[in-house]
């Protein structure tokens, strides 16, 4: 298979393949957008969830707020503990370079 020549987009079927031989196509043409059943485009979504914010009372826009604080918290010592690993870990690799290169240097 090794000699095998395949023109550009040979898998994306015949119909490309020949209008690109014709010339009609100098490139493969775009994927055709196709909506999903019952789904919501990315804008509708973000509209509603704009308008639901802006109409939301405020127990509810509390609650919520204590949440996103608690899991900010939450990720906080996450990335301070993954901060203080990477460092002992560079402090770790820094002391076993120094270590080789002493015994390099005394044999």
């Amino acid at each position: 298979y090794q000699g095998i020549k395949l023109p550009p987009y040979w898998y994306s079927g015949s119909i490309t393949w020949e209008l690109m031989k014709m010339g009609v196509l100098s490139t493969r043409p775009p994927r055709m957008h196709r909506k999903r059943e019952g789904g919501m485009s990315l804008k509708e979504l973000s509209q509603a969830m704009s308008l639901s914010w802006q109409n939301v009372d405020q127990e509810t826009a509390d609650y919520c707020k204590k949440l996103a604080e608690v899991d900010f918290e939450k990720y906080s010592a996450l990335m301070e503990t993954i901060e203080k690993e990477k460092q002992a870990k560079t402090e770790t690799d820094e002391n076993d370079k120094c270590k080789d290169t002493k015994d390099n240097a005394a044999a």
